[in-house]
């Protein structure tokens, strides 16, 4: 898509688009949620600049490049779009740590079957998009569809199967007489 504009190298906005610049807004991967947040932050933090360097690519390019960056550009000002985006951000700023948490090697999963309960409650509570106005119908359908995903992923049925980390050898010191108790009524009832 950026053909035509290799002679805007100064130009900030067209540097944004380019892979691997220091000023690039960052890709969208497919796989690491936390990348996702960055990517949607990044993209808001530069949205006039995203915009102006579309609208020069249309200016100047092909026909196939010019008809995506015209798309593109329609609609990154879709209000529909913009709350979209404002929408995901919200919710996967709240996700981020707990992803982050998950990741770590030494992730004690009691701690983030708990942390996931503490927020799951947090989203259940928020009050946002719950109205059933015009557009935000679709939005509270997201919204209900990450609080489903929470509880399919940690459901309070697995809550004593999490407690089998601390009989992994090196987390057993880690054992307390609170975890005692519901760790022998798991294994031996």
């Amino acid at each position: 898509m950026l053909e035509g504009l290799q002679n805007e190298e100064k130009d900030v906005e067209i540097k944004l688009l380019k892979k691997g610049t220091d000023v690039s807004v960052k890709r969208l991967c497919e796989t690491r949620w936390t990348a996702r947040v960055d990517t949607v932050s990044s993209l808001l933090a530069n949205y006039k600049s995203v915009y102006a360097a579309l609208t020069k690519i249309e200016n100047v390019n092909t026909s196939e490049t010019r008809t995506n960056a015209s798309g593109y550009r329609r609609y990154l000002i879709d209000p529909e779009c913009i709350i979209a985006l404002l929408v995901v951000k919200f919710v996967l700023s709240i996700l981020k740590p707990l992803t982050l948490f998950l990741q770590k090697t030494d992730c004690n999963m009691v701690d983030a079957f708990e942390e996931s309960k503490i927020l799951l409650e947090l989203l259940q509570q928020l009050p946002l998009l719950q109205s059933n106005i015009g557009e935000l119908i679709y939005f509270s359908n997201f919204w209900d569809h990450v609080i489903s995903e929470m509880q399919h992923r940690f459901p309070d049925e697995v809550k004593n199967q999490m407690l089998e980390y601390y009989l992994i050898p090196k987390n057993v010191g880690k054992l307390t007489p609170e975890l005692i108790e519901p760790l022998s009524k798991h294994f031996w009832t």
